[in-house]
């Protein structure tokens, strides 16, 4: 059977891309997942896959369609390879399936190149008769999860963790990640009125992997439906398809460790963008090993210190601030996690509220119509 497909360089080129983003090149487990799947029927699809699970993208193209459905494997690096090296131009792909090669042809001449049949390329399938089928806005997705993903862990151990957790409670909207040290939450409310999303309660951990890459492959103005069952989540949105194996585990109760307002009664006010470019000058004087700065507060002042003692070397320097103590407060912190919290606020202040020095620390907007929220344990000092 011969197939003949037109289709631009950059269209082939970015779905191929955005499926190879699960691939292994040098998959010893499942050496079929080391390939593209390209199926041909009433249309283009090529998957990506590993042993998790697997992205497929429909190929915008034409093509003479064949009589039966088939499929065949082409190997990852060489097509991406040679697609990068040519300008944008159409593409003409003569596929013979009998003789197992194909042929693309571009302005100054051709690529050969053998395809192998699809024995041994698994693939994780959803069950429709026991799932959930939820829609969800873009946009709200596309926050919520670049905001907190940063936050997740990488501990194989904890694979839980390695997780974006994504809940819908009776119209609230929330995306939480943690990594043990620090956590994320956004609580978003969507418009009542928006027809893209359905107001049903839901709750997935979804792999933080397979979370990053639908964010960067999602339009703007999309909407996503996420199908879950208990063991497998599938995700459609434009011209992708991803079915995932979720992570076994139950996602823990992650608002029952914030501390309530009358817990984290100490409570500092201060300008966003200082406050980061401040840390970031301490960061290169503290303790390479502990990153550890520290932060004294006193009614008006916020005093940040990075030194490290082996080297004999300090960073010392005090901003503006707002305190509502009249006692001094001191809190040590990693800087470097320091910074991803404060970095993740966008607005211009925010608020930073305390109990204890050993005792969790959280960071807010100084908006209350934004609901970000971060956590933050901090470091003790040694005196």
């Amino acid at each position: 059977m011969k197939v003949e497909i037109t289709v631009s360089k950059s269209e082939l080129l970015f779905k191929l891309k955005a499926v190879s983003k699960v691939i292994n090149s040098s998959n010893k487990v499942v050496p079929a997942h080391a390939n593209f799947m390209f199926e041909i029927g009433s249309e283009v699809k090529v998957t990506g896959a590993d042993e998790s699970g697997n992205i497929t993208a429909t190929i915008d193209c034409r093509f003479n369609e064949p009589e039966s459905t088939f499929s065949f494997l082409a190997e990852t690096k060489t097509m991406l390879d040679g697609l990068r090296e040519l300008p944008e131009q159409p593409l003409t792909i003569e596929i013979d399936s009998e003789n197992n090669w194909f042929t693309i042809f571009h302005q100054s001449g051709k690529y050969k190149i053998q395809s192998h049949n699809t024995e041994g390329f698994s693939q994780v399938k959803i069950d429709a008769t026991v799932s959930k089928l939820i829609t969800i806005n873009s946009l709200d997705f596309m926050k919520g999860i670049k905001m907190v993903s940063p936050f997740a862990g990488n501990d194989e151990l904890r694979p839980i963790m390695m997780t974006v957790f994504i809940e819908s409670k009776k119209g609230n909207l929330s995306f939480c990640a943690t990594d043990a040290s620090t956590m994320a939450l956004l609580d978003l409310w969507p418009d009542v009125t928006d027809d893209s999303f359905e107001f049903n309660d839901f709750e997935v951990a979804l792999p933080v992997k397979i979370a990053r890459i639908v964010a960067d492959l999602m339009a703007r103005d999309q909407k996503i439906e996420l199908e879950i069952t208990d063991k497998n989540v599938a995700i459609y949105f434009g011209e992708y398809r991803i079915v995932y194996r979720l992570i076994e585990g139950r996602y823990f109760n992650y608002r029952s460790i914030i501390p309530n307002a009358s817990v984290n009664k100490k409570i500092l006010s201060t300008n966003t963008s200082e406050v980061v470019s401040a840390l970031r000058r301490a960061s290169v004087f503290a303790n390479k090993t502990s990153s550890l700065v520290e932060l004294n507060i006193t009614g008006d002042k916020l005093r940040i210190t990075g030194r490290d003692n082996d080297m004999d070397q300090l960073a010392d320097e005090t901003l503006a601030a707002n305190f509502n103590q009249s006692e001094p407060f001191i809190i040590g912190f990693g800087c470097n996690l320091l910074l991803k919290c404060l970095e993740a606020v966008e607005t211009e202040d925010l608020r930073m509220s305390f109990s204890e020095p050993t005792r969790a620390c959280l960071i807010r907007p100084d908006d209350v119509n934004i609901g970000q929220t971060l956590l933050i344990m901090p470091l003790l000092i040694n005196v």
